[in-house]
């Protein structure tokens, strides 16, 4: 804009640039808009390739499936799949001997707020949000934990909500306390869904809008760690 300014001698000439380059700006919005959407999608596309490739490569060196650990001591297939997926450094740091959120014995607690980058989705709003997370030991605290966008699929439903219709998830199952195997998969993971998106969590999205800001709320523990 400033360019063109200076190539304007008199009044008709500045106001002839002027419309001249709101025209060119309000073409190149759109494509700038696309180009960025297109960027985000190529990023979140190789996010899940790579969560992907994480839960496999677990699968082949423990013979199960990555999966949210319920019993004590808690973590989540966040923490498993990390030296799958490029955060070794991390991975060897964390101590799977304690509870996530463990700060006594262990470095996890600070490890919780370390974001990696792979498990936020590039087009969430808030990418750099921490939620405040209540502490299990001291329910009157909390601590600041990092955000993920992906969840372990639960899995899914044939006909309605009943437990029973319920066909469990590969990484995260509400039904089953043994961990799955991929030759568990009768149609293989090709055909299966590991995660799914929940961009913005804790936040509360309808309709394109946000309804309800938690960032400043203290959330209950995830006891899995996810």
């Amino acid at each position: 804009m400033p360019s063109c300014f200076r190539r304007a001698s008199t009044i008709p000439g500045f106001l002839v640039l002027l419309a001249f380059c709101l025209i060119i700006g309000g073409l190149l919005l759109p494509v700038i808009q696309l180009t960025r959407i297109s960027r985000h999608r190529l990023q979140c596309t190789e996010n899940l390739r790579k969560i992907g490739v994480g839960a496999t490569g677990y699968a082949d060196t423990h013979g199960v499936l990555p999966r949210n650990e319920v019993r004590p001591p808690r973590h989540s297939w966040n923490t498993e799949i990390l030296p799958y997926i490029g955060e070794e450094k991390l991975a060897r740091l964390f101590s799977p001997d304690h509870e996530w959120w463990d700060n006594a014995a262990s470095n996890n607690r600070n490890l919780a707020s370390k974001q990696v980058a792979t498990f936020l989705c590039p087009a969430a709003p808030h990418p750099k949000r921490l939620v405040l997370t209540k502490d299990p030991n001291s329910p009157e605290k909390s601590f600041p934990t990092a955000a993920t966008d992906y969840v372990g699929s639960a899995g899914a439903y044939y006909e309605n909500n009943d437990p029973d219709s319920l066909h469990v998830g590969a990484m995260h199952h509400r039904k089953v306390n043994q961990r799955i195997r991929i030759a568990d998969i009768p149609d293989g993971t090709t055909n299966t869904l590991f995660v799914v998106e929940m961009a913005d969590k804790p936040n509360r999205w309808q309709a394109g809008k946000l309804s309800d800001d938690r960032l400043t709320e203290v959330q209950m523990p995830a006891l899995a760690g996810q």
